[in-house]
């Protein structure tokens, strides 16, 4: 348990750091720019791949800056959109807040190799995008009546999601080949700035 909190502690003092800062910087910026870059099917699903420096700063620092920098990144990049769907929500930011420290506690200072890269991002896609995502706008902009209980409910709730399910899933495999191909080649470029900066 020590490991796991350690985890926590190790990454907030990560941020004491100007190395940290400025390619924490660096990276939320690249993740803004293909955030704006991101295809918008409908209100309620889009296909972006912002995610992808966000895995490359919680993989640095772990899931304190992490979890910050996915925030950030989602807050600033709704101000800066020129197409505002809808006004900001404080409650979908905390599940911003989650897939950054997923990231983190998967990838934080462990031997990187694929298979944690891909459960890293296949939990932040079952649990952040396809359930908790999906049930906030539902109930905050969609049905917000909704109740679990009711099955008329529950069916409109099933019929909306579908769609959500099917886009992730269909992105997924690009996802993970996206992620197997950056996150190791950050890596190798981050140790190489470090070499030449230390030597």
């Amino acid at each position: 348990m020590k490991g796991f909190y350690s985890l926590f502690s190790d990454s907030a003092q990560e941020l004491k750091s100007i190395r940290t800062l400025t390619v924490t910087g660096m990276m939320m910026a690249l993740a803004l720019v293909l955030r704006h870059l991101a295809i918008q099917i409908t209100p309620d699903i889009r296909i972006s791949f912002a995610f992808l420096p966000v895995i490359v700063i919680a993989m640095l620092y772990g899931p304190v800056v992490g979890g910050m920098s996915s925030i950030a990144v989602d807050f600033l990049g709704y101000i800066i959109s020129d197409a505002k769907i809808r006004e900001y929500s404080l409650v979908l930011a905390t599940v911003h807040i989650i897939a950054g420290i997923i990231y983190g506690l998967f990838l934080y200072r462990k031997e990187i190799d694929f298979m944690r890269i891909i459960l890293s991002r296949v939990t932040v896609v079952l649990i952040c995008d396809m359930l908790l995502t999906s049930i906030i706008i539902y109930v905050s902009y969609v049905n917000k009546n909704f109740n679990f209980r009711v099955a008329s409910d529950l069916h409109g709730f099933w019929v909306w999601l579908t769609p959500r399910i099917t886009k992730s899933l269909l992105q997924l495999p690009f996802d993970l080949i996206l992620a197997c191909i950056v996150v190791p080649s950050a890596i190798q470029a981050y140790k190489r700035v470090g070499k030449h900066y230390i030597g």
